[in-house]
């Protein structure tokens, strides 16, 4: 029988993500413990009333929890609770020490943990930890403080796109998730922040790669609008997306647009050069209008942007996933006009950020 997915959060990835790297590295002394909080992530997810961490004193009674009433595999939580409880001391907090003989216990947990995500999200994070970059480690490295980069290369100072960059999506995806760092670290001193960024996945069937800051204006489970990054063989879109499950986000950002209550961040994006953009099979731009357009002439385009929410609008009677969008505030750059700015695309794209904040501030 197929196990019941349970909810996950991007943390709970990353943090078991550390694990298994840490792990493989034969570096024991962080590895369980990353793996325990993942766990705790997960419990606290899918338990909401439990208040607090998990820890030693309510892990057994969370887990017996857990396989009542989300279809925990019993034999999974007796296998975690039991290697658990022979080293739990170790797990509680980052030691700078682990015995020999304890390194093949903790080995184990993180294998086990590791199940969980595979059998309850079917997802299997190995496989991701195979394709990582340089700069994913090192955003991880950010996050948590342990240095992941020791078998692989460690020049991670972006210095901007290359043409030949755009020739491989594979060779894009490194780059932007290098990028990815400096944004992340942009994001550490906004005092208003994002969760992120997500990098997305990359195969030979892959058009584009998106990096995303994380929202969730509505608090709803799968209700997304996110800051993002979309970089294809041909362009780098950047501003507000929102997400392919989320009905209820795209119905109050439409009705927001429609009332006029984004006029003022759309008027501060306008000095970033952004567009109202309609966009199809999730990459594909149609319909370009500048705000500076839309600010300068009203009259002429707000009859337009009434009649395309109106659209959108009577869209989201049909059930998702929606594949395209009307009205996203982008800006958007060609591959030449990316490679000619070089290292201050990073700024360039983080000025459009209080912007997109605004708007997504304003549809709570």
């Amino acid at each position: 029988m197929v196990a019941q997915r349970l909810k996950i959060d991007p943390e709970a990835v990353d943090l078991m993500l550390t694990a298994i790297v840490l792990a493989q590295e034969n570096r024991l002394a962080h590895a369980g413990h990353y793996a325990f909080v993942a766990l705790g992530r997960i419990i606290g997810k899918n338990l909401p009333d439990e208040q607090g961490k998990t820890d030693a004193m309510n892990f057994r009674r969370r887990l017996e929890r857990l396989c009542r009433e989300k279809d925990f595999s019993v034999e999974l939580k007796d296998q975690i609770y039991t290697l658990w409880s022979t080293f739990k001391h170790y797990l509680n907090r980052k030691v700078s020490y682990i015995p020999s003989y304890r390194g093949r216990k903790i080995r184990e947990f993180v294998e086990l943990i590791n199940r969980v995500f595979l059998e309850h999200s079917r997802t299997d994070l190995k496989l991701i930890v195979q394709e990582m970059t340089p700069a994913d480690l090192q955003r991880l490295h950010i996050s948590f403080g342990d240095n992941l980069l020791t078998r692989k290369r460690t020049e991670l100072d972006f210095k901007g796109f290359d043409p030949a960059d755009f020739e491989n999506i594979f060779t894009l995806r490194d780059n932007l998730a290098l990028a990815g760092v400096k944004w992340s670290e942009k994001m550490k001193s906004e005092s208003k922040q994002l969760p992120g960024p997500s990098l997305s996945a990359t195969d030979y069937t892959s058009a584009y790669v998106t990096l995303s800051f994380l929202g969730n204006p509505l608090h709803r489970a799968g209700e997304e609008a996110n800051f993002t990054v979309m970089i294809t063989n041909r362009q780098l879109q950047a501003g507000l997306r929102l997400g392919e499950k989320s009905p209820d986000t795209r119905r109050r950002y439409y009705e927001k647009l429609r009332g006029g209550e984004f006029d003022s961040a759309l008027t501060r994006l306008a000095e970033e050069g952004v567009e109202l953009a309609d966009t199809f099979w999730y990459f594909n731009l149609r319909d370009r209008l500048p705000l500076k357009k839309l600010i300068e002439e009203p009259d002429v385009h707000r009859t337009e942007v009434g009649r395309k929410t109106g659209e959108a609008l009577e869209k989201l009677e049909t059930p998702p996933p929606f594949t395209g969008s009307f009205l996203l505030p982008l800006r958007i750059w060609s591959a030449k006009e990316i490679c000619e700015m070089e290292g201050k695309v990073i700024d360039r794209v983080w000025g459009l950020y209080p912007g997109i904040y605004e708007i997504l501030e304003k549809m709570v």
